[in-house]
């Protein structure tokens, strides 16, 4: 699946499973196959943020375009940026999101 990042390079790949009871194994697979050739510099995927994404963990992130700048004068990572936003909104603006992935990737 593209995902549009505005830069440069117009997508980036993010890897979409669902799950069903008869594909559990085959799911598993695809989660830990691009997991592991993330960590080999094979690729620069992402699981998807909220769709059968049980795997992915904080150091995983680290070898994704997640860790570039936003832009090159900018002094947060794409990573840095998001949780700043999600940071203010913490702090006594509109609920946020939080589950156990938001814990796992420490985010």
């Amino acid at each position: 699946m593209g995902m549009q990042q505005y830069s440069p390079y117009s997508v980036m790949i993010e890897v979409v499973e669902y799950r069903s009871p008869e594909s559990n194994v085959v799911m598993d697979l695809v989660q830990q196959k691009v997991l592991e050739q993330n960590k080999n510099d094979r690729l620069q995927a992402l699981l998807h943020w909220g769709l059968e994404n049980q795997m992915m963990t904080a150091t995983d992130l680290s070898v994704t375009p997640l860790q570039d700048l936003v832009r090159p004068t900018s002094p947060f990572s794409r990573l840095g940026a998001f949780r700043a936003v999600r940071e203010f909104l913490k702090n006594g603006n509109p609920p946020v999101f939080d589950n156990n992935f938001v814990r796992r990737l420490q985010l």
